[in-house]
């Protein structure tokens, strides 16, 4: 920003290789880039900047209430174009193997003749806090939808509270939920909806995916954003301001579609998996950073898929298709109530 991510690209050339300083200068040269829309430049920057982390852990400022923390996890949690196939096949067949299979809790009308699926995935309480107003929501702007919800941990009553509301309603509805899992806390139920979305493509016979948070409003039909999307494999939104490479790519709103979108979506799949073992502080934005290594995944492996990024494409920022519910408060609260933060 205002005009020095050149400068602080070379005050890197003026640190000592054991400089205390050298850590936040990769991080925040590969910052700049990134503002700079130099992807790739960025990522040579944060790929000096790993090993180092690796290396100086003990030594940096890396607890919950550290600044530092910030740029820690987005870091570490991003991964290059090359990571989702160096993974170990073993490993994570042995961590898929802890998920829970997900389980049928219901099906409201017939979404056969729907263009496209509309999932979102949340915890039990967050579902209390936000499924209705979501479920009213998109039953006023989703015509034409199939919708998705699957819950981790549900809540019986919350449960049949949204039954109740789904049952003649205008949008079909299937509610999907899975038991208590290993993982617990925000950055797994943030991510919950990257493990099940395949599963969900599958049952609705290859259909384009549009994923979103739960704990949002739609201020304009799922279908107009559908209609930009629909050209592309994967769109999604691209952060304004989003310095951090797990800040660039909300998942508040994504689109997958097509062979190059199933693709997309294993490799995001793959990426969650590997770091579902993360401890907090040190989880929180992995379904950012997950969506960022798998961008640049299909990018490198798939280089003629077609990708968007919607606020390019057509000069609007999500808060003019989707309002955000809650506030920071309330959202902390419920992240506590999960056992983490």
């Amino acid at each position: 920003t205002y005009g020095l991510g050149p400068l602080v690209e070379q005050m890197g050339a003026a640190l000592a290789a054991d400089s205390p300083y050298l850590p936040s200068q990769l991080y925040y040269a590969g910052c700049a880039r990134l503002l700079a829309d130099d992807e790739d430049g960025a990522f040579v920057h944060f790929n000096r900047l790993k090993p180092l982390l690796a290396a100086r852990r003990d030594s940096l400022p890396i607890g919950a209430d550290d600044r530092f923390n910030i740029a820690w996890r987005q870091a570490t949690l991003v991964e290059d174009g090359d990571y989702p196939d160096t993974l170990d096949a073993a490993r994570l067949a042995a961590a898929a193997a802890r998920l829970p299979a997900m389980e049928n809790l219901g099906q409201w009308g017939d979404g056969g003749g729907a263009a496209f699926v509309l999932l979102a995935a949340c915890d039990g309480r967050y579902l209390e806090r936000f499924g209705a107003d979501y479920l009213r929501s998109v039953a006023a702007m989703g015509q034409g939808v199939a919708l998705h919800l699957h819950v981790v941990e549900p809540v019986a009553e919350v449960v049949a509270a949204i039954a109740a509301k789904a049952a003649g309603g205008a949008v079909p509805l299937t509610l999907t939920a899975e038991a208590a899992r290993p993982w617990r806390g925000g950055a797994y139920y943030a991510s919950a909806r990257f493990l099940v979305a395949a599963e969900v493509v599958a049952r609705n016979g290859g259909k384009p995916v549009m994923i979103t948070d739960i704990d949002v409003e739609f201020l304009r039909p799922p279908a107009e954003l559908a209609e930009l999307a629909r050209p592309f494999a994967f769109a999604s939104f691209v952060h304004r301001s989003g310095i951090g490479p797990g800040s660039r790519l909300p998942a508040v709103w994504t689109w997958f579609a097509g062979a190059d979108g199933a693709a997309m979506l294993d490799a995001l799949r793959r990426i969650v998996l590997s770091k579902l073992d993360v401890p907090w502080p040190h989880n929180w934005m992995l379904d950012q950073a997950a969506l960022m290594t798998a961008r640049r995944w299909l990018r490198r492996h798939r280089p003629d898929a077609a990708i968007a990024e919607i606020n390019r494409l057509c000069g609007r920022y999500f808060p003019d298709f989707l309002a955000c519910r809650g506030d920071a408060d309330d959202k902390a609260a419920l992240i506590r109530a999960a056992g983490q933060g």
